[in-house]
């Protein structure tokens, strides 16, 4: 009985130092990655940045939302009166183009 309890308590002293070591690497190689992201992320940052210190991205992003909103609106076509759409079917746009007046800009 005393032989078990000892081999026990060896098992477990074991399991805890193996535990604990992987605890240990575990923990080193999270802060080994943190500050590998975090010299990119500055890298990064001064190579995006420009003389104003204003952010390229920044520029980019507002850039890129003027863009969308510009070809998001709805543009018709000179000279389609604003009752027919391009989907509708040729006889229609004909029709429409022979009893509507279409506004000219």
């Amino acid at each position: 009985m005393l032989l078990d309890n000892n081999e026990s308590d060896i098992e477990n002293e074991l399991v805890t130092r193996r535990s604990l070591k992987a605890k240990s690497e575990k923990h080193t190689g999270d802060a080994k990655k943190s500050a590998e992201l975090e010299r990119r992320r500055q890298k990064l940052k001064e190579k995006l940045s420009n003389e104003d210190g204003q952010h390229v991205v920044d520029v980019a992003k507002k850039a890129q939302h003027e863009s969308s909103s510009r070809m998001a609106q709805h543009h018709l076509p000179i000279g389609l009166p604003k009752s027919v759409s391009l989907r509708d079917d040729p006889l229609t746009r004909a029709q429409a183009f022979l009893t509507e007046m279409p506004t000219i800009e």
